[in-house]
């Protein structure tokens, strides 16, 4: 009988009698069967758990996956079960069958052997099947953002409206109202005590600190707390601009009044007493026009003789010869260094402190809400009684204007531009380190100058802010 017929036997009575007399071993484990390229229908197999062919589903233990799969094959005649039984027919076809034949061993170095066959067989296979790579996750992946913070309405204003680039005061609430009230004020204090043309990043923070303060002054702590996070940059921006619009406002008032001093003066622009393009630029270089003109001499006289008449009366004498002093005539030269007063006369010009004097009209003006804050450059305890100086920003504020008027007149008439920020800042830069420099090497002097544009700064002007009473006639 050949071992195909014996496993089919056993295998039909562990079905009956429950595998009584066949040792199971508990460590084999199922390898599926190597995939040939070329199959023929000779060769197919039944492998458990694929094929769908019932009889295939249990297997002796310790038997071989190739064997077991020639051993079900329907296809087999008798003739080729005849060759298995003899040894001397079927050795030489073996060398090339696909199929090996093993008997079931039931010691133990049978099963080892079983197992290192399957071992090995499984190994082969598991390098046949395909790898993939599944994707492993970066460790810089930043974790999922936090959900968004939802604010009440105390920290909420109304948009602008489409098409507009400002919010509108009216439209706000009691309390947003007054938070941007009190933030404009702080505002323009800040730009024109500190620096009336920051750059970017300072001039943010400046915007910032005014409208945290206004709204911690008036009681919306969750409001300023909004304006400090980092995140609400682009709510923050339509508040940043409505109080900046106003700051910008305060500016082009100065522009506006410097365009009128510029014209009464002591600057030679009108009446035809210089060429105008020339002087423009020449008063404009290096800062000159801050220096005032020089006091005209004193009058000089010539004596001149003057003639006798050309035909005396008869018996008359001889007129004596007459003498009469004739005033000199003075013409001064406005395009020479000459004609300005360079040393002790810096920020003296009458067009600087008019135009100075403009932001301290009026009780509302920015210089009177904010003298309070002035105060002196000059150390308190060495100079306890030294009086407030006006802050060198709007010095040089009311320098640049007067320098953006005179740049007006380049061509010989009157150009009018905008009065930007990009345009102003390099000149405004000038004067502040001109300035600076004044502060550092002579303190007292910087002192002198400054209080005393102060003084001038915050006098009535001549229309009379402040009225000296009504005659006493009637």
């Amino acid at each position: 009988m050949s071992l195909r017929r014996r496993l089919r036997n056993l295998r039909e009575k562990s079905n009956t009698s429950g595998s009584e007399d066949i040792e199971v071993d508990p460590s084999a484990q199922y390898v599926p069967p190597r995939r040939r390229g070329k199959s023929s229908p000779d060769q197919d197999v039944d492998v458990a758990g694929r094929n769908s062919s019932p009889d295939a589903q249990s297997l002796p233990p310790g038997t071989d996956i190739d064997d077991a799969s020639s051993l079900f094959n329907d296809n087999t005649t008798d003739k080729e079960e005849e060759e298995d039984d003899n040894p001397q027919i079927s050795g030489g076809k073996r060398k090339h069958s696909s199929t090996r034949i093993r008997p079931v061993a039931s010691s133990k170095r049978g099963r080892e052997d079983s197992r290192s066959k399957q071992s090995s067989h499984a190994q082969r296979y598991a390098e046949e099947v395909p790898r993939f790579k599944a994707h492993a996750p970066k460790n810089d992946e930043k974790p999922a953002a936090a959900a968004p913070r939802v604010w009440s309405f105390q920290a909420e204003y109304k948009a602008p409206d489409i098409g507009q680039r400002l919010i509108s005061m009216r439209a706000q609430s009691a309390k947003i109202q007054e938070v941007l009230g009190k933030a404009v004020m702080t505002a323009i204090g800040l730009f024109l005590i500190q620096d009336a043309y920051p750059n970017v990043a300072l001039q943010e923070s400046m915007l910032q600190d005014a409208l945290v303060s206004a709204a911690t002054e008036v009681g919306l702590e969750e409001l300023a707390e909004r304006l400090c996070d980092p995140d609400e940059h682009r709510w923050r921006k339509f508040l940043c601009d409505y109080v900046f619009n106003r700051v910008v406002q305060v500016c082009s008032d100065v522009k506006k009044c410097a365009e009128s001093v510029v014209l009464d003066s002591g600057y030679p622009i009108t009446g035809r007493l210089c060429d105008v393009p020339c002087y423009v630029s020449f008063i404009t270089l290096k800062l000159q026009y801050i220096f005032p003109l020089k006091a005209p001499p004193p009058p000089q006289f010539d004596e001149v003789v003057v003639p006798p008449t050309s035909v005396p009366a008869e018996g008359a004498e001889t007129p004596p010869i007459v003498t009469k002093r004739v005033e000199r005539p003075y013409v001064p030269s406005y395009i020479k260094d000459e004609s300005l007063e360079l040393h002790g006369g810096a920020y003296k010009h009458p067009a600087i402190v008019a135009t100075l004097r403009s932001m301290f009209s009026g009780p509302a003006s920015p210089g009177q809400v904010l003298k309070s804050a002035f105060s002196s450059s000059l150390d308190e305890k060495e100079y306890p009684d030294s009086e407030p100086e006006v802050p060198m920003s709007m010095v040089a504020l009311a320098a640049t204007a007067v320098h953006f008027c005179l740049s007006e007149w380049a061509t010989g008439s009157l150009h009018s531009t905008e009065f930007k920020g990009n345009k102003a800042r390099p000149e405004y830069r000038k004067n502040m380190e001109l300035l600076q420099t004044i502060r550092k090497d002579n303190p007292q002097r910087y002192h002198a100058l400054m209080s005393d544009l102060l003084t001038q700064a915050m006098e009535s002007d001549v229309n009379g802010a402040e009225s000296d009473g009504v005659p006493d006639i009637y």
